[in-house]
């Protein structure tokens, strides 16, 4: 099983993080979905890399994982934004390297929606598949 996820824009946003918009789709699964990720600390892009199932010590559950050299816990997990501003400070940061999944984007408030049902529908569709790969690409348009 190959997943791909094609960014294809970056939104600069001072309130919310600087966010990395794109599409996911999975070679053997009719599921789509929209990303986002933080654009400060992206995933290197046309690498295929490793998905396993592991624990999350942030979700306290099992979560797929993206197993990205020299990085840890970079997860595949929902959140609506790159950081939210209404938390504590040390708690605002809610991407950090990781990619969480929405139904739709937002542009203007630098957002992806439904995030944690995407996941879910993700998951199922992933789950009990062997040998999970992920590759990043990216298609700015010209």
């Amino acid at each position: 099983m190959i997943i791909t996820t094609t960014r294809t824009q970056i939104v600069n946003n001072a309130t919310y993080g600087n966010g990395a918009f794109g599409n996911l789709m999975i070679d053997t699964n009719p599921y789509k979905c929209v990303t986002l990720e933080n654009a400060d600390t992206l995933i290197p892009a046309n690498v295929v890399y490793d998905v396993l199932f592991m624990w999350s010590n942030n979700f306290q559950q099992i979560m797929p994982h993206i197993i990205v050299p020299n990085r840890t816990a970079v997860e595949i997990h929902w959140a609506n934004w790159v950081k939210d501003p209404t938390q504590p400070i040390g708690k605002q940061q809610l991407l950090d390297g990781c990619t969480s999944l929405g139904q739709s984007e937002d542009f203007g408030a630098d957002a992806i929606w439904n995030s944690k049902s995407a996941w879910i529908g993700f998951v199922q569709a992933i789950t009990d598949q062997p040998a999970i790969k992920i590759i990043y690409k990216e298609d700015y348009g010209s």
